[in-house]
């Protein structure tokens, strides 16, 4: 059987999680300026490129570029699916986790949208990789005044291989119906 997390359970969750302390009973964090620092476990991390922001309750690296939300953080770190990840950090957090429960369809129908967004979140990074390597582009943005924080926040990415992602979304198995539905 399967079931769907209500949004606004979503939501109340990540307002009562404290990003630091979850991220830091993972890594090792330390307090800089507002934010806090450590070393990025998705890479080979030397220096502290990890960024935990409890104001904005994002984390980002600077250096791999791997980031997002407390649900994020549970889903690559822990390698769980977001709704494993939502429940595990409203454990966390003591707010209980009801669910609504879906009919075959509906579930099919989720699948398929998850697997979606999987697929958006690979082009997304493939995007942003491209941008770091492809020096007209970054000129483009300097010249609009974009810096690299600003490309940051807002995923900016860059292609000129109108087939090229979805040969690279291919060789890194993902199905022609999943690269479609995105």
């Amino acid at each position: 059987m399967a079931n769907i997390i209500p949004q606004h359970i979503i939501d109340s969750i990540q307002d009562a999680a404290n990003i630091v302390q979850i991220i830091g009973e993972d890594i090792n964090l330390k307090k800089m300026g507002v934010n806090y620092v450590g070393l990025c476990p998705f890479h080979s991390d030397r220096t502290p490129s990890l960024i935990v922001s409890p104001s904005k309750r994002l984390f980002k690296c600077f250096a791999c570029g791997e980031g997002g939300n407390i649900f994020a953080w549970f889903q690559k770190y822990h390698n769980m699916s977001f709704p494993e990840a939502v429940r595990e950090v409203g454990k966390r957090c003591h707010v209980e986790v009801p669910t609504v429960d879906l009919s075959p369809e509906e579930k099919t129908a989720m699948q398929l949208k998850e697997a979606a967004e999987l697929v958006l979140q690979e082009s997304s990074r493939i995007f942003r990789a491209n941008l770091q390597t492809n020096d007209p582009a970054k000129v483009y943005l300097a010249e609009r005044k974009i810096n690299q924080d600003t490309a940051d926040l807002y995923q900016i990415g860059y292609t000129s291989d109108y087939n090229g992602l979805t040969t690279t979304l291919r060789k890194l198995g993902y199905s022609e119906q999943n690269i479609l539905a995105a």
